[in-house]
């Protein structure tokens, strides 16, 4: 890889220092450690003094128990995110999920996420970074944060990403259930990976810490879909990931009880949701009021 992309990389953790808190005590700020060439090597806590290295663009935050869990142990590795960013390609498989292509699902997902030119977005699950460097275009003047467990995945929204001359893009190794960032400090993030937790609520509530008074949650997620075609797609799957279906009315009580309000979802096989953080600093009565849509 040039080297001008690895320049351009290593600037982008300096961008998010003030966002970031560490995740092995989430007390202390992150300071950047220089190696002897003066470039990035990696993040350090100025309270416990945790180290997190950053290699070849990409930021592992990961704690030391979380390096050696078994949720990091069914992360894909490097041939199953080949084979998954090779099916997402394919538009006889993306039909089996969605109505329409890629580029409506995007269309129809930016329409309703409000995202702004200097907004910074998280994107959790972010896999192979289809979403992402979407993000990243829209967001032109902000960053876009890829989170996700697998190294190969993050490793192919980098090439993506610089195949596509995106800069501004910050690819982050964490957990979905410890997310290393300051107490609302995100004005946006996209969740496309609830379906693939066996636990979602401490994934919900880290996001609603992190979100900003007034931000927003989107994502995307399976929602009831008929016994028949999830079968097929199980089978289509078998052992590359954990992944289930929602019902929509107990989904939308876990976003109830993680503090969200104003919740929407559109269900369908692979359907859309969306919550918002209230502006005031007192938690408000909440009205979650679904809005729902017949399955295809």
């Amino acid at each position: 890889m040039k080297k001008v992309e690895l320049a351009n990389m290593r600037q982008n953790p300096e961008r998010i220092l003030d966002l970031l808190e560490c995740p092995e005590c989430h007390q202390g700020s992150l300071t950047t450690i220089e190696g002897e060439d003066s470039s990035v090597i990696g993040l350090g806590c100025e309270s416990c003094g945790a180290f997190f290295l950053y290699r070849d663009g990409i930021l592992d935050l990961l704690t030391k128990e979380e390096q050696n869990s078994v949720l990091v142990q069914k992360a894909l590795g490097k041939r199953e995110a080949k084979l998954y960013d090779a099916l997402l390609a394919l538009g006889s498989f993306r039909r089996l999920f969605s109505t329409g292509s890629f580029e409506d699902e995007v269309k129809e997902s930016l329409s309703h996420f409000d995202l702004r030119s200097k907004d910074t977005v998280l994107d959790i699950g972010c896999g192979t970074g289809n979403y992402t460097l979407e993000f990243a275009k829209r967001a032109s003047e902000g960053v876009a944060i890829g989170l996700d467990l697998s190294l190969p995945m993050l490793k192919l929204c980098k090439m993506s990403a610089y195949k596509q001359g995106v800069e501004n893009i910050l690819l982050v190794r964490a957990n979905a259930e410890n997310l290393p960032f300051r107490e609302k400090s995100l004005a946006r993030i996209y969740h496309g990976c609830l379906h693939l937790l066996e636990d979602i609520d401490p994934s919900l509530k880290s996001a609603y810490h992190c979100l900003a008074p007034g931000g927003i949650l989107q994502g995307m997620t399976f929602f009831a879909p008929k016994a028949v075609l999830w079968r097929k797609i199980q089978e289509i799957l078998p052992k590359m990931i954990y992944s289930r279906p929602f019902d929509p009315a107990v989904f939308q009580e876990h976003v109830k009880e993680a503090g969200f309000i104003d919740f929407q979802c559109k269900v369908r096989r692979y359907g859309r949701f969306r919550a918002a953080k209230s502006t005031s600093e007192v938690p408000p009565k909440l009205n979650m009021d679904m809005k729902k849509m017949q399955v295809d």
